[in-house]
């Protein structure tokens, strides 16, 4: 079959239309199998540098675990003495260029200087009254009238299984499962907070980590 230049013109234009519509997409990204990936790796790229900044939170942590002189027990012991109440987070903390551990319980936070044991601070979250504080004491409380096991005995079960000391604790509800999340250099041990086995562990620096719906603990929450 033989085409006039005109039949071939005709034919043409469009087609040239259409090379510049997809050039354009193109160069903007907006072609649908290119979006996809993209889309993919913005998410991945993301998870990394969420896992690189987690790492060195963590590291730098560890770094600064050395000038702690004062162990949990002991400041979960001196944070006891002053208030009533069951400790549901522990952390070690920084403040002014000093190691304090702070301890979070009955809506206090008790902020223990790590090198000498003393109370530096005293934050009363219900006179500062902030709404997500509130809420977030609110949720402790509720989640520690399941029966919970003290802190204590979730911090000794995953130093135990780690082979190092906690930088921070605190009681969680895992998609149904209450547990301690503890924090240990770059691990994160999730021990059951209604026996006190451990359940779960992952290292942080992990871009993809595991589902860590293949565990349940003996207390389930709605």
């Amino acid at each position: 079959m033989i085409f006039s230049k005109k039949c071939l013109l005709v034919l043409g234009v469009p087609v040239a239309i259409l090379g510049i519509i997809i050039g354009a997409l193109a160069i903007n990204n907006r072609l649908p199998w290119q979006a996809t990936r993209i889309n993919r790796e913005i998410v991945q790229v993301e998870d990394t540098r969420k896992a690189l900044e987690d790492n060195e939170v963590n590291m730098e942590a560890v770094k600064t675990q050395q000038k702690f002189k004062i162990k949990f027990d002991q400041a979960l012991r001196i944070a006891e003495a002053t208030t009533d109440g069951k400790a549901y987070s522990m952390e070690r903390e920084t403040e002014e260029g000093k190691p304090v551990i702070e301890v979070a319980m009955g809506g206090q936070e008790i902020f223990v200087d790590a090198e000498t044991g003393e109370i530096v601070a005293i934050d009363n979250l219900y006179e500062k009254g902030d709404p997500e504080d509130l809420e977030e004491i609110n949720e402790f409380l509720k989640l520690q009238k399941y029966g919970v096991i003290p802190i204590q005995e979730a911090l000794e079960a995953a130093e135990s299984f780690a082979g190092g000391q906690a930088h921070t604790v605190e009681l969680e509800n895992e998609d149904g499962n209450l547990v301690y999340e503890v924090v240990i250099g770059l691990q994160e041990v999730y021990v059951d907070a209604g026996n006190g086995k451990v359940l779960f562990s992952e290292t942080i620096s992990t871009v993809n980590k595991s589902d860590d719906s293949q565990f349940k603990s003996s207390i389930q929450v709605p």
